[in-house]
């Protein structure tokens, strides 16, 4: 056995588990949107569950729903975390996934535990906190949320996790849970303890990241703005407000992405207005749904842009998110046999756009990519799902 009391860490960390769960609920209520923060609280809460159906199977070591509750829930908060990066990435977060990976490991363990007692299904346990704290960690990793230096830190906290669950698998595998090198450095009091420091930076490096995306010069500006970008004009005023602004925040980097439909007065022509209005309809809801959290949305006619902090990578990013919720809207009427496409335009202050003309510089790059694609129109079963040749002309080169 272990010397340290396990029961007491497993005690301290439910305590701590609840304590980032209410914090986080109450950060997610002042933003009614942070659907990253909203999943994090569930990660924390869910994780109380987790130690409190380990201190039953202490008592009891044939409690197999204790067991099966605890290793489930366990994966579970692991896939949670990494469900709350993508969100925070402006991606789906596949929260069933998550769901799905919990259930499959409880029901495992339960079955397992049934046969063998407190160690059942604990490689599957295992190997789910392993793929999951590696797939959050990339995740980490990547745009938008790689440009906050706690994103590092956290990532970096995933990878140690990870590594210490796939030692701990391995070991397991290999001489099994109660040989001495196991109890002593891999056992459920040393892990509970590594887990809770664990636990401690991850969510202080999440808070921080909340902060950092928050608190950034221009994330105040946008979050006032957006309730007022109802169109181009107004759009073109908020962007004159930021290049005042921009001389003292050199550190601070705009982008700027348009996206317009594609031979839309022949649509109404061929199709009647009504269903150019649902064509920019669907086109407003994948931007709306596309743009990070914290970004200004305008639109004109069937043209809308985002107005967000970063660079042309970034612009890219949004312009790709854009497209992808288009395609899995798919088709508006199966009777249409018409594509409908997107053309898309960005720039940032980040490359040789001057802020004060962000906007005029990519309404003119989506002028020049429109212009190059004039005329392409073909059939197709899915509106707006764009072949892969036009697919790419999503991503030319920087500008």
């Amino acid at each position: 056995m272990s010397i340290l009391d396990v029961r007491t860490l497993l005690i301290v960390s439910a305590l701590l588990n609840t304590f980032m769960g209410v914090l986080f609920s109450v950060d997610a209520l002042h933003r009614r949107s942070d659907v990253a923060s909203r999943i994090w609280a569930l990660a924390f809460i869910n994780a109380f569950v987790t130690t409190f159906a380990y201190i039953v199977a202490l008592d009891d070591q044939f409690a197999w729903w204790a067991i099966g509750l605890g290793n489930g829930t366990f994966v579970g908060v692991v896939a949670a975390v990494w469900a709350g990066c993508r969100a925070f990435n402006g991606r789906p977060p596949r929260l069933w996934i998550a769901g799905l990976a919990g259930l499959c490991v409880a029901i495992f363990g339960a079955v397992r535990a049934m046969q063998v007692g407190f160690w059942g299904g604990t490689s599957l346990l295992f190997l789910g906190v392993a793929v999951f704290t590696a797939l959050a960690a990339a995740e980490c990793l990547r745009r938008p949320m790689s440009r906050y230096r706690n994103s590092t830190i956290l990532a970096t906290i995933l990878i140690v996790a990870g590594i210490y669950t796939a030692v701990r698998l391995v070991v397991f595998l290999a001489i099994g849970p109660n040989s001495l090198p196991f109890q002593t450095y891999l056992g459920t009091g040393v892990a509970t303890m590594v887990n809770i420091i664990l636990i401690t930076g991850a969510a202080f490096s999440m808070a921080a990241l909340r902060s950092e995306q928050n608190g950034a010069p221009f994330a105040a500006s946008a979050r006032a703005a957006a309730a007022d970008a109802g169109n181009l004009e107004q759009l073109r005023a908020i962007v004159a407000e930021l290049a005042a602004n921009a001389p003292s925040q050199p550190d601070v980097a705009f982008v700027l992405v348009a996206a317009d439909i594609d031979n839309l007065g022949t649509v109404n022509a061929l199709f009647g207005r009504d269903f150019g209005d649902r064509l920019i309809a669907a086109l407003g809801t994948a931007v709306r749904s596309s743009a990070p959290d914290g970004t200004a949305v305008a639109a004109s006619g069937g043209t809308f842009v985002v107005l967000a902090s970063g660079d042309v990578d970034d612009g890219e990013f949004i312009a790709e998110r854009i497209e992808d919720a288009l395609a899995e809207a798919g088709q508006l009427d199966t009777r249409i046999p018409m594509r409908v496409s997107v053309t898309y335009g960005w720039a940032s202050t980040a490359g040789d756009a001057a802020a004060s003309d962000l906007l005029d510089s990519a309404l003119e790059q989506l002028r020049q990519r429109k212009s190059q694609r004039s005329g392409e129109v073909a059939s197709t079963r899915r509106l707006f799902r764009a072949p892969k040749r036009a697919r790419a002309a999503v991503r030319p080169g920087r500008s």
